[in-house]
């Protein structure tokens, strides 16, 4: 049995030995305090009152109660000099029997009583729990001391008896003085020592007046009868300062050996990589990559981290500064190796930028951006994430064109600073319950001032600085980015440094999305470079049909919406679609007209455009339709896209000499620095194919060839690779990295024709075959595709009846995606004469539009409301004016009733036919990005 079991014994023993005073010890009841105590006591255990001499006196020096007849105190042995008599009890008096108020009043102070002795029950239970804990540990720490002085170890019994000679000795006696005046907070050494033999264990105590030891939950002597005075508090545990040791900080920091050993594998292989792979897909090696990943990150990896080194020192956060020059460290190879993966990435080429500011925003947000100033390492990582924000901003800046005047890159820059850059806060730091006099500088509340000033100056400045450009966006894209700008405000004033930053990311995402609605070959050329051609060619391809699901998925969840919300209106709308269904749609032709097809570029180096070197383009024309198309015009041009300002000028030239179109009816011409190439029909099938070679002109083309860079020379020269004296390295293009387009404007006129024939049955013919069910009510649509444009005849309610006028609606619609410039002559035609139709209202149109200018070409289908009373039944409507087109998916539509004759006896059939001529036109293009320097 060990020591703790011993006393754990002992402690069982003393309460045993408690005497409890219950109903079963007898039937005696003190009449001073109520308690219930033995029949063989001549006193009160709990209070000292003497039970057989009803009166006597308390004794000035030990209080205790005594016998009127004796002069000396039978406890202490000291004279009674001051006769004390003790009163007697009111109920004696009277014989002995309690009245009904006196009992009543009794009752009330046992309640009373039992309520007190309760809570000092409670009491005294939660301090004895608190001094048998302190007991337990400091006995288990001076037996922890007597093994390590003795050398042995006490054998644990786990069955049986243990016999007197397998007991442990017993601790020494200094050691239980030493456990007495712990617990008594060294307020024994004031108290007389015990008598000899007697020695307090533990859970005894001694007491003051007559030196005898006790249980210590006695509030009473039973030898003196003293009440015992209140224990003083246990004094505070002292805190145990420990040193860290070596041995600690090895497994710490060696925690996990096997996996470490992995992660450093993987980063030498990415280091590897970075510099044998790059080289095979012609990019150079990522030098400071492989730096990073074989490195730096290795060593940041392999060092303790803050937490372990909390889990190795037991001193707390006073034992962590010992470390701080090691977590310094780590922090010091942590910001290297970001800061030369993001170098490396926006050194690199356009579409590595944009990889470039994502890795370092992902850095941005897992630095510090609070410390304390006994917290070097955080510190750093605070301020160092403030010049990031900078840098993120430059990049921004950089990845949408620069910080020319009027350039996009300049407003990315302000949104950049005006989010990123933010300065660390410092916390107040408390060691041990001294807070110092001065706290950090971010607290000052001048300097959060100034912070939000900076803050609303920035994003002024964006504001201004994108306005032209938002203004010039569509109508709704411009809304979008002034209400996010304007929230974006109020949430950076109301978040504060910490979550500022959140915000700037949607408001990157914001700029992004209104600028790539309107302007979107500038942003991707500015992100992706010189393959965003191709990778605006990929997403075409598999969007267009990821677009068309999701308008499907759109429209489905709209209708279950509004069948919950309105199902009225669901039902009138499912009514109409089930009209649509029943109408009867006459389709026909084809879509196609004059196409452009495998039209190339083929410069020296794919997508590169290099002005010391020709660039020769291909295309080729095929009618695929129908009809034969006249007018035909051929325009090739260039034009140049100035990032700082994005305007548009012209570039180039496309020379007669080198101009080759096949089949053409005219010679192919130079129009200055256009070239045009023309012919008067082309029939169905037919096919022609055109050549041409782009050289330098008078206009952009100069500044392109002859404004250059060099770090070398003064003026630079960008003709020195004809002479081969370029500096390696050192020549570059002023305008390197712009975009360049070669546009190819096709003009030409097309024909579209429609039919619709109509039946018109008396009323009794009608009303008989509607009975016998042999004809129902349908819409009768007749439509037909003539290239980009579709001819539409639409009728309601058919067949039609003698006795009521019937609606007919003839439209023009652009399915292409080029622009109706004209409408030359839409003419419909309702034949039949005066058998079957004897007049036509025109009542609207909307080919009818405002006249530009005095010079505009009549417009519309004539004046209306118009009434045709005599045959032929002949609608003439046009549209066209300098600058007035029909865009794609817009369209021009004309109404009118017909009257049929009343003198129809049987049934009769007419025919609408709608013939339209236009002059339709389409672009197409290709991109080149201009090479960043002259061969060298």
């Amino acid at each position: 049995m060990g020591l703790f079991d011993r006393i754990r014994n002992l402690f069982r023993e003393q309460e045993e030995n408690v005497p409890r005073f219950n109903s079963n010890m007898g039937k005696l009841k003190c009449e001073h305090c109520g308690a219930t105590i033995p029949e063989n006591v001549d006193y009160c255990p709990y209070c000292g009152f003497h039970i057989n001499n009803i009166t006597g006196w308390t004794c000035p020096n030990c209080g205790a109660s005594n016998p009127k007849n004796i002069t000396t105190c039978k406890y202490c042995g000291k004279e009674n000099k001051g006769f004390v008599p003790i009163e007697t009890p009111k109920f004696l008096s009277q014989g002995g029997r309690l009245s009904e108020r006196e009992i009543k009043e009794q009752r009330e102070i046992e309640k009373i009583r039992a309520k007190q002795a309760e809570k000092e029950k409670e009491i005294e239970e939660q301090r004895l729990k608190r001094l048998e804990k302190l007991q337990a540990r400091e006995i288990i720490k001076l037996n922890s001391r007597s093994k390590s002085s003795s050398n042995a170890s006490i054998p644990l019994q786990t069955s049986g008896h243990t016999s007197s000679s397998q007991l442990p000795p017993p601790p020494p006696q200094d050691s239980l003085d030493m456990l007495r005046a712990h617990l008594r907070g060294g307020q024994n050494q004031s108290l007389p020592p015990p008598p000899p033999g007697q020695i307090p264990q533990p859970g005894e105590k001694v007491c003051p007046f007559c030196q005898t030891v006790i249980p210590s939950n006695y509030s009473v002597c039973p030898n003196c009868r003293k009440q015992q005075p209140p224990e003083p508090p246990l004094p505070p545990p002292q805190p145990t300062e420990t040193k860290s040791s070596r041995n600690s900080l090895r497994i710490s920091a060696g925690k996990n050996v096997k996996n470490k050993l992995y992660e450093f594998l993987i980063f030498e292989i990415i280091g590897i990589l970075s510099l044998v792979v790059p080289p095979f897909f012609g990019f150079p090696q990522l030098i400071y990559l492989a730096i990073a990943f074989m490195a730096l990150i290795p060593l940041y990896v392999s060092m303790p981290s803050e937490h372990q080194y909390l889990e190795s020192l037991e001193g707390g956060q006073a034992s962590l500064d010992i470390s701080s020059g090691s977590l310094m460290a780590k922090v010091i190879f942590k910001l290297l190796a970001y800061s030369l993966i993001i170098y490396q990435f926006f050194i690199g080429l356009e579409i590595f930028r944009i990889i470039s500011v994502i890795i370092a925003l992902l850095f941005y947000f897992s630095l510090y951006t609070r410390y304390k100033t006994s917290q070097p390492y955080k510190m750093i990582e605070a301020w160092f994430r403030m010049s990031l924000g900078v840098y993120i901003s430059f990049i921004l800046a950089m990845t949408f064109g620069g910080f020319g005047p009027g350039s996009l890159g300049v407003g990315f820059f302000y949104i950049g600073m005006a989010f990123f850059f933010t300065f660390p806060i410092q916390i107040e730091d408390v060691d041990q319950g001294i807070t110092k006099l001065f706290k950090g500088m971010s607290e000052n509340k001048t300097f959060k001032v100034i912070e939000i000033m900076f803050f609303v100056f920035f994003m002024a400045m964006a504001l201004a600085t994108l306005y032209s450009t938002i203004s010039g966006a569509t109508g709704t894209s411009a809304l979008i980015f002034y209400v996010f700008w304007f929230i974006a405000l109020i949430t950076g004033l109301a978040s504060g440094p910490e979550g500022r930053p959140a915000m700037g990311i949607i408001m990157i995402f914001i700029m992004m999305f209104v600028l790539t609605s309107s302007y979107p070959g500038y942003v991707g050329s500015a992100v992706f470079g010189y393959w965003w051609p191709q990778i605006s060619s990929f997403a075409d391809t598999y969007m267009t049909p990821l677009n068309s699901a999701l308008s499907q998925a759109q429209n489905g969840i709209g209708d279950v919406w509004l069948m919950m919300t309105n199902p009225q209106q669901y039902y009138l709308n499912l009514e109409i679609k089930n009209r649509v269904s029943n109408s009867v749609i006459t389709p026909g032709g084809k879509s196609e007209s004059i196409e452009i097809e495998n039209f190339r570029l083929t410069p020296s180096n794919p997508g590169i455009l290099e002005p010391s070197e020709p660039v020769i383009g291909m295309l080729e024309l095929h009618n695929k339709g129908d009809f034969t198309s006249g007018n035909i015009e051929l325009n090739i041009f260039t034009r140049w896209t100035n990032a700082t300002d994005n305007s548009e000028k012209i570039f180039g030239k496309i020379a007669s000499s080198s101009l080759q179109c096949s089949r053409s009816s005219t010679t192919p011409q130079d129009g200055g620095n256009e070239a045009l190439c023309s012919w008067t029909e082309v029939y169905p099938t037919e096919m022609s194919s055109i050549t041409f070679m782009l050289q330098d002109g008078n206009d952009g083309w100069s500044d392109i060839y002859n404004l250059c860079k060099d770090s070398s020379k003064d003026p630079p020269d960008c003709n020195c690779f004809s002479s081969g004296s370029c500096d390696y390295g050192n020549t570059t293009y002023a305008y390197g990295g712009t975009t360049v387009k070669v546009n190819v404007n096709l003009t030409y006129d097309y024909i579209v024709n429609v039919s619709l024939p109509i039946t018109i049955m008396s009323s009794e013919v009608y009303l008989n075959k509607l009975q016998a069910g042999e004809i129902i009510l349908q819409d009768l649509t007749s439509e037909y595709t003539g290239g980009p444009i579709k001819a539409t005849l639409y009728s309601p309610k058919q067949p039609a009846r003698t006795y009521m006028p019937f609606l007919i609606q003839a439209s023009i619609l652009n399915e292409g995606q080029g622009e109706l410039i004209e409408i030359s002559n839409f003419t419909i035609t309702i034949f039949g004469g005066g058998d079957s139709v004897t007049s036509v209202q025109l009542i609207g149109d909307d080919f009818r539009i405002e006249k530009p200018s005095v010079s505009a070409q009549p417009l519309g289908c004539g004046p209306y409301p118009h009434t045709f009373a005599n045959p032929p039944f002949v609608i003439n409507c046009r549209y066209g004016y300098s600058g007035g087109v029909i865009k794609p998916g817009e369209f021009r539509r004309v109404s009118f009733y017909i009257t049929p004759n009343p003198n129809i006896k049987d049934q009769k059939t007419t025919l609408i036919v709608g013939t339209a001529v236009y002059k339709y036109r389409k672009t197409v293009s290709q991109t080149l990005t201009v090479a960043n320097a002259p061969p060298q």
